[in-house]
């Protein structure tokens, strides 16, 4: 008989439940939820280079973005009534991340939402010690969470280029090469206004090429950047290259060494063609 009676309850509250899903009663606490969206699937101009993979604009949103954090703040009170932790995305399989908010007064809202932050400390600071750090995404918007109230989508954005650096027939001495670039904005916010310069360096083992992820260059001006092969023993810096780092563009610099001539051609991918920038007889 016991056994009955749970049964009984447990069946009038799923009920209620699916009422609550189903209809505005008052007395159904409000449930808004946030469709989040990958609009930068690819850089602006990846067609202009075949050194690179194209990503499957199908791939599902954690192959994009491996972590998300969110805060919602009350435009009228301008409190922070939700924020999460760092939430691990990188298994899910669908193309849309949501997120459902419960039992938030009705009023207006702003979400804020990051995505590939490795740590929630210095939230939008875009080189860290100087370092390349992560492929950053963001996003924001106002919401009015009512009654009438329905899903709402929200599109990640990147917040960085890159960088792509071309190395050929390079003489066998060296091991590796220092890349620095200077004038890069050290910071955004989620509504992708960028503050503060910065330094960015990288160094790798001699290679046929490397990416790296930079925020703009800084408004107004150029990045340096500094090249520098070196062989354990000696060293050799190549002439500054001037360069202009665009959000979700891709700036391409090639390093080429013509052994027969003993010459050093420096190119850089300007107004979609490959320029020549420097021509160097280095001995």
């Amino acid at each position: 008989m016991n056994k009955t009676i749970h049964y009984f309850v447990f069946a009038v509250l799923l009920a209620i439940a699916s009422s609550c899903i189903k209809s505005d009663l008052p007395e159904c606490p409000p449930q808004f939820t946030v469709q989040v969206l990958v609009k930068d699937r690819n850089y602006f101009n990846i067609d202009d280079f075949p050194q690179l993979t194209k990503a499957d604009d199908n791939l599902p949103f954690g192959y994009f973005i491996k972590t998300l954090y969110y805060t919602l703040r009350n435009r009228a009170t301008n409190k922070v009534i939700r924020y999460s932790a760092l939430i691990q995305t990188d298994k899910d399989e669908s193309d849309i991340y949501t997120l459902t908010f419960n039992d938030i007064p009705e009023g207006e809202y702003e979400l804020i939402v990051w995505g590939n932050l490795e740590t929630i400390t210095n939230i939008g600071s875009l080189h860290p010690d100087n370092k390349e750090y992560a492929d950053i995404y963001a996003a924001s918007a106002t919401l009015n969470f009512t009654r009438g109230y329905k899903k709402a989508e929200v599109l990640m954005q990147r917040v960085k280029g890159k960088l792509l650096l071309l190395y050929k027939n390079f003489p066998a001495e060296y091991t590796s090469i220092k890349q620095s670039i200077d004038n890069i904005t050290q910071s955004v916010d989620t509504r992708f206004k960028y503050d503060g310069v910065t330094r960015v360096e990288k160094d790798i083992p001699v290679q046929n090429s490397d990416e790296i992820r930079l925020a703009p260059t800084t408004e107004g001006s150029l990045s340096k950047l500094q090249i520098v092969f070196n062989s354990g023993v000696s060293t050799l810096a190549l002439p500054d290259i001037n360069i202009t780092v665009n959000r979700n563009e891709i700036t391409a610099v090639s390093v080429d060494y013509n052994a027969i001539e003993g010459i050093w051609e420096i190119q850089a991918y300007i107004n979609g063609e490959w320029t020549t920038i420097h021509r160097l007889d280095i001995d």
